[in-house]
């Protein structure tokens, strides 16, 4: 059952947490709060200042995690769109089904065990080179001011494998779940009537070809793929997923459909 208590968040799911499989992962939970689109997230995120921007020290160029979680999102689709054409010519047939949703987000987990691994795109963002955090600012004794040349002191293992400073920040791995999807593509040509002998025995011949799982179209925001992988099975969450998941299948298949 699903409520809130006041303006008390109420974790929802079959855990109270997202557990990664690496020491030090992120916290990435569902929860419903009052005013707040259902479902919303609970994220692990950077200490920043009134702004918004990424407090970093003055020496080491670092980042640090901030000690209270923050609240963004949505977990369900705001938008959802069916697309289901189909095409005629001669004795050939095609349809396609299409879908579309959108207007919602969701945390990749297996974004922390790439950049831990070395092979996502974040990870080469800066060419394993050291680099100055975006968006960043730093105390100068009086006042937070931006950072324009204070870098990491390590742009390649040191910074990307780091908890405190990367992989224990749940809003680095959080994305627009949006997506078109290819679900499935039919294919199907019916033999002419002298082929078969002009319907004496056979008044109809079909023959399919069907694909399915054949497209993903997401936004650049989303590196890691499928908004819908869940974070494993039997977990009942919404827009959590991991690694423990494999990816859909992609099948092929066909049939012959005879008339008699």
């Amino acid at each position: 059952m699903l409520s809130t208590l006041g303006n008390v968040p109420v974790v929802i799911g079959g855990n109270n947490q997202f557990v990664q499989n690496i020491s030090g992962g992120p916290t990435a939970n569902n929860i419903a709060i009052v005013g707040k689109p259902a479902f919303s997230y609970q994220l692990t995120d950077y200490e920043r200042d009134s702004l918004g921007r990424v407090i970093v020290d003055a020496v080491t160029g670092l980042p640090s995690l901030a000690q209270s979680p923050v609240v963004k999102g949505r977990t369900l689709p705001l938008w959802i769109i069916g697309v289901t054409p189909s095409y005629t010519l001669g004795n050939f047939s095609v349809s396609m089904t299409w879908d579309y949703k959108g207007g919602n987000d969701f945390y990749a987990g297996m974004g922390t065990d790439e950049d831990f691994a070395g092979v996502s795109a974040r990870s080469a963002s800066y060419s394993r080179q050291r680099f100055v955090f975006p968006n960043s600012v730093y105390w100068n004794g009086s006042k937070y001011v931006p950072n324009t040349n204070i870098q990491v002191q390590d742009g390649n293992a040191g910074f990307w494998t780091s908890t405190s400073a990367n992989t224990s920040i749940a809003t680095n791995y959080f994305a627009s779940a949006a997506a078109w999807r290819l679900r499935e593509v039919n294919i199907s040509y019916a033999l002419p009537q002298k082929w078969i002998g002009n319907a004496k025995v056979i008044k109809r011949l079909t023959v399919s070809a069907v694909g399915r799982n054949l497209l993903l179209l997401v936004p650049k925001s989303n590196q890691w793929g499928d908004p819908e992988f869940n974070s494993a099975t039997g977990v009942n969450t919404f827009g959590l997923s991991s690694s423990f998941q494999t990816p859909s299948s992609r099948l092929f298949g066909g049939s012959v459909t005879v008339q008699f």
